[in-house]
């Protein structure tokens, strides 16, 4: 029987898709297969580079801001989120409390901006990995951390909580996923200000934004509806 050989075959190139307005991601952003970024030049200053992640509210983004030469966090709010009426002047209140907390576990808010009609957040890029993946959660396979190592992420949690409640800001969507242990040694926090603005508006009667958050660690009088939090 004769052994026939067969050459190797080149690799197909990777398929795109196009995330239209309106669709999940919420932007005209091309990915391919591997979930990156083909180059685009966001509000005409921030270069996209890849993918972090998405929630309830928007995904966000790894940019290059070409103005200053540093490189930032990007998320595009999502349309359904934004369109409630009065929620972006929420949303350009919070930015402005946001950037008043000047603390190591809470990531810097910089900026809001907008490209081809999307409603964009700039802030601090952390370098490192959300807790939720180093609980397991995003394995499917959650475990607790021994105590010797979970007490130094909760001290710097509440650090950080106290941070932004002594300037009047609640959280209002702390989880896993919005808790960032960065390579540095830090635990950061992020998505300061979001939900707030979104409850803030819906409580007011300027639309209904449905129950925003995850209800796993909400306080139980968020997921009541009460105004106060």
């Amino acid at each position: 029987m004769k052994n026939q050989s067969t050459q190797p075959q080149p690799p197909s190139p990777p398929t795109t898709r196009t995330v239209q307005p309106g669709q999940s991601g919420g932007s005209r952003i091309t990915l391919d297969d591997r979930s990156e970024v083909v180059p685009v030049l966001f509000g005409g200053r921030y270069q996209l580079q890849g993918l972090i992640g998405s929630g309830g509210t928007g995904t966000v983004y790894r940019a290059r801001d070409i103005e200053l030469g540093e490189t930032v966090a990007l998320k595009v709010l999502r349309r359904e989120v934004v369109s409630i009426p009065g929620v972006l002047d929420r949303f350009r209140s919070e930015v402005r409390l946001s950037r008043r907390i000047t603390h190591k576990n809470v990531a810097r808010m910089y900026d809001i901006g907008e490209h081809l009609g999307e409603k964009f957040l700039t802030m601090e890029l952390i370098d490192g990995s959300p807790l939720s993946q180093i609980l397991g959660v995003e394995q499917g396979s959650p475990h607790a951390l021994p105590v010797n190592r979970a007490l130094p992420i909760v001290i710097e949690i509440c650090a950080g909580l106290h941070a932004a409640h002594e300037i009047g800001i609640i959280h209002r969507d702390l989880k896993p996923e919005n808790v960032l242990l960065a390579k540095d040694g830090r635990v950061v926090l992020t998505d300061f200000g979001i939900a707030r603005a979104v409850e803030q508006q819906d409580a007011a009667g300027g639309g209904q934004a449905g129950l925003l958050g995850t209800p796993e660690y909400m306080a139980p009088e968020q997921v009541d509806g009460s105004t106060e939090v």
